[in-house]
Formats: C-alpha cells, sequence, structure tokens
C-alpha cells in the first residue's frame, strides 16, 4: 500500500494517531481536524506525549481514542467514493 493512503487506513481503524516529525502540514492539519491525536515535532512534546499516553493506561487500563467521528467519517472510503463519483457526474453533466 501507498504511503500516502496509510493515513486513510489509521483513521479508519480508529486507533490514537500520532505523527512525528517534519513541519506542521496537511497530516497535522487532518488530525487536528478529526481530533485523531497529534502531530509532534520535539523531544520534549513527544515525552509528555509518551508520559500520558502511559499514565492514563495505567490509569484506566487503555488510551482513549478522541477522534471526532462526524469529522473522521468525511475521509472514510465510502465518502471519499462518493465525492469522487459525484465530481465525475458533474464532468459528464457538463460534458453532455
Amino acid at each position: 500500500m501507498k504511503k500516502e493512503y496509510i493515513l486513510f487506513e489509521y483513521l479508519a481503524a480508529r486507533r490514537p494517531i500520532l505523527a512525528i516529525g517534519g513541519p506542521e502540514g496537511v497530516v497535522s492539519q487532518l488530525l487536528r481536524e478529526t481530533g485523531a491525536c497529534v502531530h509532534i515535532n520535539s523531544m520534549n512534546n513527544l515525552k509528555q506525549f509518551l508520559r500520558s499516553c502511559y499514565d492514563e493506561y495505567q490509569a484506566t487500563g487503555q488510551v482513549v481514542y478522541c477522534g471526532i467521528e462526524e469529522r473522521v467519517a468525511k475521509y472514510s472510503h465510502r465518502e471519499m467514493a462518493r465525492k469522487f463519483a459525484e465530481i465525475l457526474n458533474n464532468l459528464l453533466a457538463y460534458v453532455k
């Protein structure tokens, strides 16, 4: 599978996502929008994040997924296919 599509698979898994490194961009924007987790670009932020996840796991036995379902659903395979079909239908209508 191409690496460009992995993020959508991660979103579909409904598990916390941690993106590490690089400049903030489309991925970090998408993670913020969906609440699916965070983009971290410093060692201190990584340590803090991992410590908080570990503490949560120790206290509750799990790390809670905080994705906003209606926002995550916008990136599902079904929704992306629906949008693509809509674009194709509009193009076909324009050609006729």
